[in-house]
């Protein structure tokens, strides 16, 4: 008589805790790496429409990884309104400054209208360098003067064209980029 004895519950369980490892391991750096990568399609959307330079998107974009604790990823947007330096300028002498901050359309940047003052372009000392913008008067007179502002990073990461990017990004990728991931780490 031939008696053999099997341990197939023990392989199983760790068969089974190695998946679940595995899947979990997978699931964090998918997460994370599908909102990064869906960060990075938000950019491309917003830079597709604004003229906002990529350096100040990159800036203000960071990603909070997911974690054991938070499994969710998220896009973090910060920053202040940005001055129209960071946008195309165009002098009018005629009309005052304008700017192409939509690509394609060039607006014209108001003065006060109380005062009759129109807005300019200039250079002006900011910390070690010079800063280029667009300024209006708030009288005849020649101080102070008021600098114009184009629209913040987060405000453009907020808008609809961004948000339907990324969405569609990580809809369309999440899939592909998770079983990535669990391939590698079940390889481990």
């Amino acid at each position: 008589m031939l008696n053999i004895k099997t341990n197939i519950a023990k392989y199983i369980n760790s068969e089974l805790r190695d998946i679940k490892n595995a899947n979990t391991k997978a699931t964090r750096s998918a997460t994370t790496k599908a909102a990064r990568q869906g960060a990075t399609a938000g950019k491309q959307a917003v830079r597709e429409y604004y003229t906002i330079p990529a350096a100040k998107l990159n800036e203000a974009t960071k990603i909070k990884p997911a974690s054991s604790n938070d499994p969710s990823a998220k896009i973090i947007v910060t920053g202040k309104p940005l001055s129209m330096e960071y946008y195309r300028l165009l002098k009018n002498k005629i009309k005052g400054a304008t700017a192409m901050i939509i690509k394609g359309k060039r607006v014209t940047i108001p003065g006060d209208a109380g005062a009759g003052t129109k807005s300019f372009v200039a250079n002006v000392k900011a910390g070690k360098g010079l800063h280029k913008g667009i300024f209006y008067r708030t009288s005849k007179k020649r101080l102070p003067i008021i600098t114009r502002v184009g629209p913040s990073a987060p405000d453009l990461m907020r808008s609809r064209r961004a948000y339907n990017a990324i969405a569609s990004y990580v809809k369309i990728n999440y899939e592909r980029i998770f079983d990535s991931e669990y391939k590698y780490y079940k390889s481990k």
